[in-house]
């Protein structure tokens, strides 16, 4: 329920400050949440036009495209977010196993998996 309540204060803040990334970006998690595809595919795009490098968006949107069964985007998606290091490695790499178990990629699933238990 938090999600859908904050909604409007989010898409208020994105419109009042469009290119803030920090905004947007917790409009499109919070978008994706309530299941509202559409609008956090387009939303986490924005974010990703703003700053390519944004580990929540890239793998908030890979959520988006798991979620419509586009396994290909998805693993794209949370390739570039696990390239990215930093503090969302552990979540790239457990989307990316699980992504590439969808796909019959075992072996490449066996491997992200071990980097995170490593």
């Amino acid at each position: 329920r938090a999600p859908r309540d904050a909604l409007p204060y989010l898409q208020r803040a994105a419109t009042l400050e469009p290119d803030n990334v920090a905004y947007l970006a917790e409009l499109g998690a919070a978008q994706l949440r309530c299941a509202k595809l559409g609008d956090a595919t387009y939303t986490l795009e924005r974010v990703l036009e703003l700053d390519a490098t944004h580990q929540s968006a890239l793998l908030n949107l890979g959520n988006c495209f798991a979620h419509r069964g586009d396994d290909a985007r998805s693993i794209a998606l949370y390739e570039r977010a696990n390239e990215l290091g930093g503090g969302a490695h552990a979540v790239a790499l457990r989307n990316l196993g699980s992504a590439y178990h969808r796909v019959g990629r075992y072996d490449d699933a066996q491997r992200a998996l071990r980097k995170l238990l490593a």
